[in-house]
């Protein structure tokens, strides 16, 4: 989803998740204010969740 600040994305979004919770096994929440802020968040989450990728070096392949 994306549209300029303040027209309600996050909390169209935090609908969505809350409606559909019970559907998913884990629903994640990751800031992608900009691609290097969204890569390293995928990073981040690869390694608690054991991903084979975790240690990838290229990036693109983890997210």
């Amino acid at each position: 989803m994306s549209g300029l600040g303040g027209i309600g994305k996050t909390q169209i979004a935090i609908a969505y998740a809350y409606l559909h919770r019970q559907d998913y096994h884990v629903i994640l929440w990751v800031p992608a204010d900009s691609l290097e802020l969204l890569v390293s968040s995928y990073i981040h989450i690869a390694k608690p969740l054991k991903l084979p990728q975790k240690d990838e070096q290229d990036q693109e392949i983890i997210v």
